[in-house]
């Protein structure tokens, strides 16, 4: 099974078990009526949304879940002096929703980049433990450079020019370039052939 087949499923699944969950609340805040508060339970379908899903599901779960308290307010018998209050309920249950679905996300989005970053530093240390090793193996043993062709010798006998070696075994990179000292050698010696 592909990763695009099993992040599917997931995302289905929880969108699922997310709504399953805010109709059991709805229905639990309906058939207490009155007597019994339950608009702290509204938080657990957001918080599964909002740790698996995006912000725009975010918002949307708390839309729904603003609806099932409406729906479970106005069938529960629960009575109002004025009828503002109950959108006044109504819409301050959505801004808890919301903002608490999406303070969480946030909290997600966080917890996911600072794991991301710890697992980035573990290769970069382990990346910088092989290189110090390599290097102290380096320089632990003598390096034999050839007098005349500027060439090392390496611990399994091969011969390498000192630009292979500061480019595979010291990871430096290099380029060519002259000297002045060369130059006005190079200079000198054209002046003569003419």
């Amino acid at each position: 099974m592909s990763l695009e087949t099993q992040k599917a499923r997931c995302y289905w699944s929880t969108s699922l078990a997310a709504l399953l969950l805010l109709g059991a609340v709805t229905y639990l805040d309906y058939v207490t009526s009155n007597e019994l508060l339950f608009v702290f339970f509204y938080f657990i379908p957001i918080s599964v949304c909002a740790w698996r899903h995006n912000r725009t599901d975010v918002v949307l779960f708390s839309i729904l879940s603003a609806v099932g308290w409406v729906v479970a307010d106005c069938y529960s018998g629960r009575g109002y002096s004025n009828p503002f209050y109950r959108y006044w309920n109504s819409l301050i249950c959505f801004a808890c929703f919301l903002s608490f679905g999406l303070v969480l996300q946030l909290l997600k989005t966080s917890y996911t980049k600072q794991v991301r970053a710890k697992e980035e530093l573990a290769k970069a240390l382990a990346e910088l433990e092989t290189a110090t090793a390599e290097f102290k193996k380096l320089q632990s043993h003598l390096q034999i450079i050839c007098a005349w062709t500027n060439r090392i010798k390496m611990e399994d006998g091969r011969w390498v020019t000192i630009t292979e070696f500061l480019d595979n075994y010291l990871h430096i990179k290099v380029s060519h370039g002259i000297s002045p000292d060369a130059r006005a050698t190079m200079l000198d010696e054209s002046k003569k052939e003419y």
